[in-house]
Protein backbone atom coordinates (compact mmCIF):
# COMPACT_ATOMS: atom_id res chain seq x y z
CA UNK A 1 0.00 0.00 0.00
CA UNK A 2 1.34 3.46 -0.82
CA UNK A 3 0.15 6.53 1.63
CA UNK A 4 0.59 9.73 0.17
CA UNK A 5 1.43 12.12 2.17
CA UNK A 6 0.51 16.23 1.47
CA UNK A 7 3.66 17.79 -0.10
CA UNK A 8 3.22 20.73 1.77
CA UNK A 9 3.91 18.92 5.37
CA UNK A 10 7.40 18.29 6.22
CA UNK A 11 9.21 15.78 8.09
CA UNK A 12 9.14 16.77 11.59
CA UNK A 13 6.02 19.16 10.74
CA UNK A 14 3.51 17.29 12.92
CA UNK A 15 2.76 13.75 14.88
CA UNK A 16 0.63 13.05 17.30
CA UNK A 17 -1.24 9.70 18.99
CA UNK A 18 -4.52 8.91 20.25
CA UNK A 19 -4.75 5.97 22.35
CA UNK A 20 -8.51 4.23 22.02
CA UNK A 21 -7.89 1.81 23.94
CA UNK A 22 -5.03 -0.06 25.98
CA UNK A 23 -3.99 2.34 27.38
CA UNK A 24 -5.11 1.37 31.02
CA UNK A 25 -5.64 -2.08 30.53
CA UNK A 26 -4.48 -5.28 28.79
CA UNK A 27 -6.89 -5.31 26.39
CA UNK A 28 -8.38 -3.49 23.64
CA UNK A 29 -5.56 -1.95 22.23
CA UNK A 30 -5.74 0.51 19.59
CA UNK A 31 -3.57 3.70 19.09
CA UNK A 32 -4.01 6.13 15.97
CA UNK A 33 -0.44 7.65 15.09
CA UNK A 34 -1.37 10.95 12.86
CA UNK A 35 1.34 11.91 10.58
CA UNK A 36 -0.41 14.86 9.07
CA UNK A 37 -3.54 16.59 10.85
CA UNK A 38 -5.83 14.56 8.29
CA UNK A 39 -3.78 11.26 8.04
CA UNK A 40 -3.23 8.64 10.40
CA UNK A 41 -2.88 4.56 10.50
CA UNK A 42 -3.88 2.93 13.33
CA UNK A 43 -1.34 0.72 15.47
CA UNK A 44 -3.97 -2.52 16.33
CA UNK A 45 -7.75 -2.17 16.84
CA UNK A 46 -8.84 -4.42 19.40
CA UNK A 47 -11.75 -5.48 21.32
CA UNK A 48 -12.02 -5.58 25.09
CA UNK A 49 -12.13 -9.12 26.67
CA UNK A 50 -12.97 -10.69 29.99
CA UNK A 51 -13.62 -8.46 32.69
CA UNK A 52 -12.39 -5.29 30.29
CA UNK A 53 -15.74 -6.04 28.09
CA UNK A 54 -19.10 -4.38 27.72
CA UNK A 55 -21.71 -7.20 26.86
CA UNK A 56 -23.45 -6.28 23.58
CA UNK A 57 -23.07 -6.52 20.35
CA UNK A 58 -23.79 -2.33 20.29
CA UNK A 59 -20.37 -2.20 22.44
CA UNK A 60 -18.24 -3.81 19.58
CA UNK A 61 -17.94 -0.78 17.28
CA UNK A 62 -15.17 1.42 16.86
CA UNK A 63 -16.64 4.65 18.76
CA UNK A 64 -14.27 7.14 16.87
CA UNK A 65 -13.76 8.80 13.33
CA UNK A 66 -11.54 6.72 11.43
CA UNK A 67 -11.66 8.77 7.89
CA UNK A 68 -8.00 9.89 8.45
CA UNK A 69 -7.00 6.55 8.61
CA UNK A 70 -4.75 5.12 5.85
CA UNK A 71 -3.76 1.77 6.97
CA UNK A 72 -3.68 -0.52 10.03
CA UNK A 73 -0.85 -2.09 11.44
CA UNK A 74 -1.72 -5.30 13.33
CA UNK A 75 1.10 -6.18 15.87
CA UNK A 76 -0.43 -9.51 17.46
CA UNK A 77 -3.45 -11.47 17.28
CA UNK A 78 -5.49 -13.52 19.65
CA UNK A 79 -6.91 -16.47 19.03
Amino acid sequence: MIVRIDPKVKPGDFCKVIHHGGDDGVTGSCHEFFFTPDQSFLIDCGLFQGADAKVGVEHQVIDFDVSSVQAVLITHVHI
